[in-house]
């Protein structure tokens, strides 16, 4: 018998039904409806990333999440995950470590900012921020937007491409990404968003 979902439910105990009844100790405190105890849930793990709008005159650079990880298979712009927030004067600094203590590239996307060439982060401008809530984690993005006309893409970078604007919604592209890149064009294209 499933006494939890039957019988010792939280809102209307059937206590004249339960075959323990004569055991049970939240009867015997007159208060069965006080039990079980809810805990809190667990604080949710926050985490910061720099979000690249990597852009040229064909469009954007893409990134597929590598299988099997967090939004495996899903579609992304170069982001990496920072120990604290990027500073609010809109400085550009290369990805620190993690709170794991791991290098960003390693903690982060499966493509992360270190690929982008020095002076396209220096020449980056901020959009703005965006937060994505997970189940268990919580996602602060600082987007940025850079112009990076004559970056080609380095042959290990298999998993990203660029693709033309009118591409990107038909794209799967990960729920914190798309809020950033909404961001992005709602700043950007005021008329178009």
């Amino acid at each position: 018998m499933e006494l939890g979902a039957l019988v010792c439910t939280p809102k209307a105990p059937a206590c004249g039904r339960c075959p323990l009844k004569t055991r049970c100790a939240a009867r015997a405190l007159g208060r069965p409806e006080a039990f079980p105890v809810r805990r809190p849930p667990a604080p949710k793990r926050r985490e910061h990333r720099i979000v690249w709008i990597v852009r040229r005159r064909d469009g954007a650079l893409r990134v597929e999440r590598r299988k099997g990880r967090l939004l495996g298979g899903l579609w992304q712009f170069p982001n990496a995950p920072f120990a604290r927030p990027p500073s609010a004067g809109g400085d550009i600094e290369r990805p620190g470590p993690t709170d794991a203590g791991q290098p960003a590239g390693a903690a982060g996307a499966s493509f992360a900012a270190e690929a982008l060439p020095p002076d396209a982060l220096g020449r980056a401008q901020t959009v703005g921020t965006v937060e994505h809530v997970f189940t268990h984690r919580l996602w602060t993005l600082d987007v940025r937007s850079v112009a990076a006309e004559a970056w080609p893409l380095s042959p290990e970078a298999e998993e990203a491409r660029w693709l033309p604007e009118a591409e990107v919604a038909a794209l799967p592209l990960a729920g914190p990404f798309r809020k950033a890149y909404e961001l992005y064009r709602a700043r950007a294209f005021p008329d178009r968003a």
